[in-house]
Order: C-alpha cells, then sequence, then structure tokens
C-alpha cells in the first residue's frame, strides 16, 4: 500500500524559534526535512506533498532569523523534490464552499483547520483504499494531545455535515518517520500513540526509547532489522523481543543485559 506524507513547516519567526536560534540547529533541522524526504520516497509508491507558500514563509523566516540568505539551502531541497513530490494548494484540493476545523479532546477545542490538514482531511473523506497517510509535522504551533489530528468540515448550506471525522496520524521529526514507516500497518499498537507512551531522552541503537504509561517499562524499534521491539523493565533489565504488534516473545529475554 502507498503512503501518502505531506509536510508542514513551521511559517512564522514565532514558529521557527521553538525549533532553532542558530545556523547550527538550522542544519540539523534542514538535514532533518532532507532525512524524511529520502524516508517517504525510497519507495518508489509513495508521494510526498508539500505548500509552497508555506516552503517559501519558512524560509523567509529562517532568512530573518539568522540574518543569511538561504537561497541555496531552498533550492537544493526543491532540486530534491524533484520526483514524485508536488506541491499543492488549498483552492485546488478542497471544498471552497466549505470550512474545515480542527478537534482536540485534550482540551475540548476547536479550531480552523489550516491548508494542510484541510487538503489531507478531504484527500482521507475520498480515501482510496491503498494509500495511508501521514502528517510530517515540523511546525509544533500546531499540536495535539494525542498521536492523531481530528478534523471536520462543516458548512450552512450542507445540511448533511458535518458527518464524519478525518483522523490524521502524524510525526515531528525523521526518526518518528522511520517507526511509523516500519510500523504504521499494525493498526492496533504503536510507540508513537501518546495516550499508552511517553517519549524518553534514552537512545539505543540510534532509537528513542518510550516509556510504557502503565507499567513503566521501556520500548524501542530495532533499529537494524526493524521487525521487532526491544523491551526493558523500569530499572533497564531486558525483558525479551516483541512482536510489532506488541506481544513478548516468549523466552527471548537475554540474561544480564540492560539499556
Amino acid at each position: 500500500m502507498s503512503v501518502i506524507a505531506f509536510l508542514l513547516l513551521p511559517d512564522t519567526e514565532a514558529s521557527v524559534l521553538s525549533l532553532f536560534s542558530t545556523s547550527k540547529d538550522f542544519n540539523a533541522i534542514y538535514r532533518d526535512i532532507v532525512r524524511v524526504t529520502s524516508s517517504i520516497l525510497e519507495e518508489k509508491s509513495n508521494q510526498l506533498f508539500y505548500n509552497s507558500y508555506n516552503l517559501e514563509c519558512f524560509f523567509k523566516s529562517c532568512e530573518k532569523i539568522l540574518k543569511t540568505n538561504l537561497t541555496s539551502a531552498k533550492n537544493q531541497l526543491k532540486l530534491k523534490w524533484r520526483i514524485r513530490t508536488i506541491s499543492v494548494e488549498a483552492k485546488n484540493h478542497t471544498d471552497v464552499s466549505c470550512n474545515y476545523f480542527k478537534w482536540d479532546l485534550g482540551d475540548f477545542k476547536i479550531d480552523y483547520s489550516n491548508d494542510i490538514l484541510s487538503i489531507m482531511a478531504e484527500r482521507i473523506f475520498k480515501q482510496p483504499l491503498n494509500e495511508n497517510h501521514i502528517l510530517i509535522n515540523f511546525n509544533h504551533d500546531i499540536s495535539s494531545s494525542s498521536s492523531r489530528f481530528y478534523v471536520f468540515k462543516d458548512a450552512h448550506h450542507k445540511l448533511e455535515l458535518p458527518n464524519n471525522f478525518a483522523q490524521i496520524p502524524f510525526v515531528e521529526n525523521g526518526e518518528d518517520l522511520i517507526t511509523w514507516l516500519a510500523t504504521y500497518k499494525v493498526k492496533a499498537f504503536s510507540l508513537l500513540d501518546r495516550r499508552s507512551f511517553t517519549r524518553t531522552n534514552f537512545i539505543q541503537q540510534g532509537q528513542t526509547a518510550f516509556r510504557e504509561n502503565s507499567t513503566g517499562n521501556l520500548w524501542y524499534l530495532d533499529n537494524l532489522h526493524k521487525n521487532h521491539y526491544e523491551v526493558f523493565n523500569s530499572i533497564k533489565q531486558h525483558l525479551g523481543k516483541a512482536t510489532l504488534e506488541g506481544e513478548l516473545i516468549a523466552n527471548s529475554a537475554v540474561d544480564g543485559r540492560t539499556m
């Protein structure tokens, strides 16, 4: 099944400053944007979508903060996006007679949806069965209390609306995208489920470990094979391997192994 990814970048000085304030930090974010591009387009059936206005605002804000010209960096990125990367605009990919709204159960709040979320929602409403959607969200001003955004559309003249939510899964960096790409076909279990797991500062095999909220156990995706998880208890003793469905594999613990 193909993956349809959408990229959302911070597009104001304030939202950019929430990510970085120095050239070194910009270079790290830029490398991560390139990383997610490569990760998505590695599979030939996948596509990456972005909004050209969002991209322009991102680089303009970066230039103001860093006080330097970033035209070369922007052009290099566009060069990498020559194949299976498409710029989209809301007026061409949404129902312009409707408004789109983002709902968050965490704070019982409804906001207007931005263009990328609206475009994704409309595509999901009309979703072909052979597509999986993911938002790569570098704009942390747009957040959710869960691992998904929930978007609906409404209009005074359409009495049948609202009648559905578009559930939009998202990641916030290249590392989480790699985890999602390895595990998205498993619908019932994910380390990226914020209701069940919390990100930690522990790094194993280049992968972030996640703490299971109900047990305190630490999980991370095996970065070599990407076909199982390694699981440790709260004091970092190895409990064994687990399937991508989250089932601990019997007799897989290694005595004396710790994080």
